[in-house]
């Protein structure tokens, strides 16, 4: 199946990478880069991010998330630019484009994770075939890093490739590519300032008085139900009281 040679193309470059490899970026510095999609809190729909690059639009796919890393990497500079030589990884044989500046951006996002483990090394974190998203997500909890994220169609098990930055809990200005799919491929390379302490300190934190309200403190996560249970209060007083069996 193709899964599977997708599975052990990704552990072959992972066991001959382990040596003479860099860090990825900062985590800060990829946040500042990345160009986050319109409709999930960032400013670039697809037309957008390709127009900016200003790449030739037949090659490319539907899918822009590896474009968007590309860019950031490109965008940060130095040795993580992804650089001028065109890249060929994946079976599809051209995996990179040139853009306006006429540096490459990789397009296909099942060529980045083994152009990933070659340039930066194994993954931190490797899950192959997990079929439990929630469990899944609970693996890269408090990290910050690269994600690629592997799904596979209902009919005939193909690999759909998915690139983006995982912040902490969560996927950062990108669709949920985890939770809607039971099967699940992932290569995760997580950066050096990799911070996630907020998500400590919001768990230990207990809520905090939000306002009053009829000169009554509300409690941010109680407000809800203690307005539904007034406004329930209000209706049963209004009604006479032969229309009512019981009053608490």
């Amino acid at each position: 199946m193709d899964y599977l040679k997708i599975a052990l193309l990704l552990l072959s470059y992972t066991l001959t990478s382990l040596c003479g490899t860099i860090s990825i970026p900062s985590f800060q510095k990829l946040l500042y880069h990345y160009p986050g999609y319109k409709h999930y809190g960032g400013r670039f729909s697809h037309r957008r991010i390709i127009d900016i690059i200003g790449c030739n639009k037949t090659d490319l796919l539907h899918d822009t998330s590896a474009l968007r890393i590309s860019f950031a990497f490109n965008k940060i500079g130095s040795v993580y630019s992804i650089g001028y030589e065109p890249i060929h990884l994946s079976k599809y044989g051209k995996d990179s484009v040139s853009g306006r500046d006429n540096l490459q951006y990789l397009f296909h996002p099942l060529a980045f994770g083994p152009y990933m483990a070659d340039k930066y090394g194994y993954p931190s974190i490797s899950v192959l075939h997990d079929k439990d998203p929630i469990a899944t997500k609970r693996k890269f909890w408090g990290k910050q890093g690269i994600m690629e994220i592997i799904t596979y169609t209902k009919f005939g098990n193909k690999p759909k490739g998915h690139i983006a930055l995982w912040n902490c809990d969560r996927l950062f200005q990108t669709k949920d590519w985890i939770s809607k799919h039971t099967l699940l491929t992932i290569q995760f390379w997580e950066s050096p300032d990799s911070n996630c302490d907020f998500l400590v300190n919001r768990k230990r934190s207990r809520s905090k008085v939000a306002g009053t309200w009829r000169t009554v403190k509300f409690d941010t996560l109680r407000v809800k139900p203690v307005k539904k249970l007034s406004r329930f209060n209000e209706i049963i007083d209004g009604v006479p009281n032969r229309h009512l069996k019981f009053r608490h």
